[in-house]
């Protein structure tokens, strides 16, 4: 290194650096007592040089942070594949870290006590868009709301993606109205007239989006004659298949297990991750994909079903990398609720916290468990709303159902539906609808599509709509 001189000017100190030929001023800038690379390194008293020459060393230019740390902060060094794992090793350091992305791998540098604050205080403006979290100590990780992830990048081809914690598509916000209809890739393998009839009759009915299980009991090819079969008929539907199911009975015989805490733990990687992998690497092309979703309704231990959240959105989101694909957004599915394993409180907000979760999600039931706020939003979904704004992720509902023994039922969709409008959510999926008799429902939610329905659907669809 040059040697530095300091320069006392107005009471601040400006730092050059000297080589042998000539004497120039290095590029930098300094933000309470942190320097990073912009205009000019000012500093507000002399004892704050060492910042000053660690951010020299700081060979990456990441703004807001000092220097990475070297090789022995961990047994594999200081370069990561997941973010739990740099996360991990960042809890047990005695100091605040950054965690940064670059070039597919996460990374550990030191930030300054000061900005650590600063974060907490909720300005992040100082940080590189490249940190994803600061890691305060080892029950404190702060996420980075200004995080670049590969979604929130724009692109004019039909792909969804994120701005500003809304849904995108071609410079449109993007608001979901429609419904799940789980047994979608089931008609699709036994019949393609009924598909679609099915099909013609969704977008019929107002909507723009279908949710549907995408499981281990049917091939990717049962999922990729949905999406060509709608696009065939001209039908602009977007899609929302779900790769696994926390309720076992949902699935196949070979993987209707029960899915307890060392399923999450281990067993996920037996059969659900191979059929993971294997559906998004066939599915990575279609533009008619909103976003790939984990699981429907996970549960577990908070620090087990983040760490299984993580290593699932990772590797999905590494196929796309890899292929150097567009990138489809990642849900994880959750219910929610105040009463959920591993997603009670900031624990919810701390899973779609998660780098590669790019959409905050919640089901509700809530009108028929005899809630007092049965009639408004509850709190927990409140939270929930306000989570994803702090996380500048976009939120939606992704089932909601009233109980047809309700004569009034579409009427309190209706009702439900507009609350959430209110709330500028990015929208809702309807659960229940019996389309020809298809998906039929056994809880008491099941709907058909006659005249009177099909009137009342569009009225509902309208709310989100985006024309």
């Amino acid at each position: 290194m040059s040697d530095l001189i300091i320069n006392k000017i107005n009471n601040n100190f400006f730092i050059e650096e000297k080589n042998k030929k000539n004497f120039f001023t290095k590029s930098f800038c300094i933000l309470d007592n942190n320097a990073f690379l912009k205009d000019k390194v000012i500093i507000n008293n002399s004892k704050k040089l060492a910042n000053v020459i660690e951010i020299f060393q700081n060979e990456g230019n990441i703004k807001g942070v000092s220097k990475k740390l070297d090789d022995s902060i961990g047994e594999k060094g200081n370069k990561f594949r997941l973010f739990r794992d740099a996360e991990s090793v960042a809890k047990n350091l005695p100091f605040s870290t950054a965690i940064v992305k670059e070039n597919n791998y996460f990374y550990l540098y030191k930030i300054d006590n000061i900005n650590v604050n600063r974060f907490l205080s909720g300005d992040n403006t100082f940080l590189d868009n490249k940190v994803i979290a600061v890691v305060k100590n080892k029950n404190c990780t702060l996420y980075n709301w200004s995080y670049e992830t590969e979604t929130k990048k724009s692109n004019n081809l039909d792909f969804a993606y994120i701005n500003n914690s809304k849904i995108m598509i071609n410079d449109k916000e993007y608001k979901i109205s429609g419904l799940n209809v789980y047994d979608l890739a089931e008609i699709s393998k036994k019949s393609q007239s009924d598909l679609e009839k099915v099909l013609k009759t969704i977008s019929n009915s107002g909507a723009n989006t279908i949710r549907f299980w995408a499981f281990s009991k049917n091939s990717p090819e049962d999922f990729k004659n949905i999406i060509e079969t709608s696009r065939n008929l001209g039908l602009n539907l977007k899609f929302i298949p779900v790769l696994g199911n926390h309720w076992q009975h949902c699935e196949s015989e070979k993987s209707s297990k029960v899915k307890d805490d060392n399923w999450y733990k281990n067993e996920y990687k037996e059969e659900y991750l191979p059929h993971v992998l294997k559906t998004v690497d066939a599915l990575k092309n279609y533009k008619e994909i909103l976003m790939i979703e984990i699981m429907n309704e996970p549960e577990a231990e908070h620090s087990i079903l983040r760490d299984f959240a993580d290593d699932v959105s990772t590797q999905i989101r590494n196929i796309y990398i890899k292929s150097n694909n567009i990138p489809h957004l990642i849900s994880l599915g959750t219910l929610g609720g105040d009463k959920r394993k591993g997603m009670i409180g900031y624990q919810y907000k701390d899973l779609h916290g998660l780098p590669n979760i790019d959409i905050v999600t919640a089901h509700d039931y809530s009108f028929d468990n005899d809630r007092p706020d049965k009639d408004n939003i509850s709190d927990i979904f409140k939270n929930y709303i306000n989570y994803a704004k702090d996380l500048n992720k976009p939120f939606f509902i992704g089932e909601i159902g009233i109980k047809t023994k309700n004569s009034n039922y579409m009427n309190i969709l209706n009702k439900k539906v507009e609350l959430y409008k209110n709330n500028n959510i990015s929208g809702v999926l309807l659960w229940g609808p019996q389309p020809l008799g298809f998906a039929k429902d056994g809880d008491g939610y099941g709907f058909d599509f006659d005249d009177n329905n099909n009137f009342k659907l569009k009225e509902i669809f309208k709310k989100f709509s985006n024309n």
